[in-house]
């Protein structure tokens, strides 16, 4: 790098600051990180096609993505950087010879692109400015990148080139980030005139999703571990294990390999090889027992395809039971019915099975499965291993037991990465009725970080969204008859009714106060993400007239707080309907702040004379229930 232009530290490479400030140091002469095409175009043109849709993350000003569209046909062009220094330069210089490339100022490690956009995406040195040191902070930021590359890489042969220096803690990050589903290859760059003295040079990392290996030429072994394809639903070679990671492919030796970067590629060879040991030795254990496949530590590329909970009645039950051992698929979009999230609802399935071991196995969202029987032939060899040792081995010793319905329908709207809420999913699922027969399609919003709850949910219909409410939503709607004599005598003398909630979700609660109550209503959600959720698969849309409905992004403890202080008495109605970030407390709706005197007694400033608080708990234990309603006891002058 130019004299002058290296950073203090490596945390700078992360810092858009630094990136400005470099480019425009540069005064728009390229930067070719670790070479140009003319050392890259042999391993990239086989990625190449007229019709690839290609990504380049954190492009810089570097003339790569102009080679590919000039020299390998690629014009579905996208470059992404953090720096709008750059992205302005590089617009301006390539708008006309190149007018179907596009340039857009986003961070790569957090794209706005949906899931499976592009079947390339390409990294010249991205990786490594983001992990330049061996530290957490490095390994984090590393770790977001390669998640959003397996997020927008497409689900059929969906590529990722990475240009890398391939340091051994970013090299270990890549081999761990891409593990089933995925096949590897590393090869040499050869060395620009200015790196070829060095003892660091750079070399090309592929994975592309096992489902299409045209990308590497040459077909491979069948019969090897080395051409194993993994996760469930994927087509996989004969006599290959479903579940393990193939082989990483090194495309030289470091024998062969003399002078300043010898003991680099010793070091890459020496990874590639532990590895590689490690993967075969998963794959043997596969092939024997395919139980291995679910223990804890194996390495997945995504979301678990089944989810199982395993029940061994007690003494009393086993005794009156008819079979030893059975598996009971819960149909998709239940998983989080109390029947089968909540323990005390999984006995009672448990119960009527009447079996001594059950075997609850949940669908995983965002795969496929097509049918009972293909679920069923997917399913014995992995719960082979669960039965107890008098059924295996047995032909048909385990049965396989479903609802009415079968396995469901589902479809999975969108996903959504939250630093905030975690895992987020918008699904659409069918329900049916009392007979099996199907009945209504209803789009949910679920935080992963609470599995047994659905955050919102909203029946489809033809037209725009109605504010339609489901579920507790009716218990908190009911309570307002509590308040009901003074919201009719203001309605009298023309002012609508105030409520303030707390926590969006899908906006079907304000929705419903603003439509059917003629509410003026303010909501406020802690986190962006779900409020753009809202907006875009719930039909949320924000009303500034009267009767208003307005979204707001923020804290509401603070929020209650500034009424409390500022404009005391103003509110009808609070509610709080938030949820705790995490899954294992005893009451995981509200958080517990929202319980304490301090935010009940804000509350209670914020509300008029005849206000109304509805705070929903939810609660997995009597204890942590009771202690809510004694808080809310402890302030009488809250209803």
């Amino acid at each position: 790098m130019a004299a002058g232009l290296l950073p203090e530290s490596f945390d700078e490479f992360r810092l858009v600051e630094y990136w400005d400030a470099f480019f425009r140091a540069r005064k728009s002469k390229a930067f070719e990180w670790y070479g140009e095409w003319q050392q890259l175009r042999h391993l990239l043109r086989p990625l190449c096609a007229p019709d690839v849709r290609v990504l380049v993350v954190g492009c810089g000003n570097s003339e790569l993505s102009a080679d590919m569209y000039d020299h390998a046909n690629c014009k579905d062009v996208t470059n992404i950087d953090f720096s709008r220094t750059v992205i302005k330069e590089m617009m301006l210089k390539n708008l006309r010879q190149r007018p179907k490339m596009k340039w857009l100022v986003q961070d790569m490690t957090a794209t706005k692109f949906d899931a499976g956009a592009f079947d390339l995406v390409v990294d010249k040195g991205g990786l490594d400015a983001l992990m330049g040191e061996d530290t957490p902070e490095a390994a984090a930021a590393g770790a977001k990148l390669l998640a959003e590359v397996q997020r927008l890489a497409a689900e059929s042969g969906g590529s990722y080139a990475c240009v890398t220096l391939a340091q051994a803690h970013v090299l270990r990050s890549l081999l761990a980030a891409f593990g089933c589903g995925w096949r590897l290859m590393l090869q040499r760059v050869p060395p620009s005139p200015d790196m070829a003295a060095s003892s660091m040079q750079p070399l090309l990392f592929v994975a592309v999703r096992a489902s299409n290996t045209r990308n590497f030429g040459d077909e491979a072994d069948k019969s090897s571990p080395e051409a194993a394809v993994l996760d469930g639903g994927a087509p996989h070679a004969a006599g290959v294990v479903r579940g393990t990671a193939p082989a990483v492919e090194l495309g030289f030796a470091a024998r062969d390999v003399v002078g300043p970067a010898a003991a680099q590629m010793a070091t890459i060879e020496r990874i590639v090889r532990a590895e590689n040991e490690m993967r075969a030795a998963a794959a043997s254990r596969a092939a024997v027992d395919p139980f291995a496949l679910l223990c804890p530590g194996r390495r997945t590329a995504r979301a678990p395809r089944f989810v199982a909970a395993v029940l061994d009645a007690p003494h009393a039950a086993a005794a009156a039971a008819v079979r030893d051992c059975a598996v009971f698929i819960v149909p998709q979009g239940r998983e989080r019915d109390w029947l089968f999230a909540e323990a005390e609802g999984q006995w009672e399935v448990a119960r009527q099975c009447a079996t001594r071991r059950l075997v609850l196995v949940a669908l995983g969202a965002g795969h496929s499965f097509a049918s009972l029987d293909a679920v069923q032939a997917e399913l014995c060899p992995l719960v082979a291993g669960l039965a107890p040792e008098s059924c295996r081995g047995v032909a048909r010793a385990v049965p396989l037991l479903t609802a009415d319905e079968g396995i469901g329908r589902r479809i999975v709207v969108e996903t959504n990465d939250s630093a905030i809420t975690g895992h987020m999913v918008v699904e659409d699922v069918c329900l049916t009725t009392k007979s099996g027969a199907w009945g209504t399609w209803v789009r949910r919003l679920v935080f992963e970080a609470n599995r047994s709850l659905v955050q919102s949910e909203a029946a489809l219909i033809d037209q725009p969204a109605s504010g339609r409410i489901t579920a507790y939503h009716d218990a908190i709607v009911s309570g307002l008859a509590l308040i009901a004599p003074g919201l009719v005598a203001r309605r009298r003398g023309g002012a609508a009714g105030a409520a303030l909630v707390i926590g969006l979700g899908g906006g079907a609660l304000p929705v419903f106060l603003q439509r059917a109550l003629r509410m003026d209503v303010d909501t406020v959600e802690l986190d962006p993400a779900v409020v753009g959720l809202a907006r875009r698969h719930f039909g949320f849309v924000d009303r500034p007239d009267s009767p208003r409905l307005v979204a707001h992004v923020g804290d509401g403890l603070a929020a209650v707080a500034d009424l409390a202080r500022e404009r005391p008495g103003e509110l009808d109605c609070l509610i709080v309907d938030a949820g705790a970030d995490n899954a294992a407390l005893a009451m995981s709706c509200p958080p517990a702040a929202f319980l304490e005197q301090g935010f009940l007694g804000s509350a209670a400033a914020a509300l008029g004379p005849d206000g109304l608080l509805v705070v929903n708990c939810v609660a997995r234990a009597r204890g942590p229930l009771e202690a809510a309603v004694r808080a809310l006891q402890a302030r009488p002058q809250l209803h």
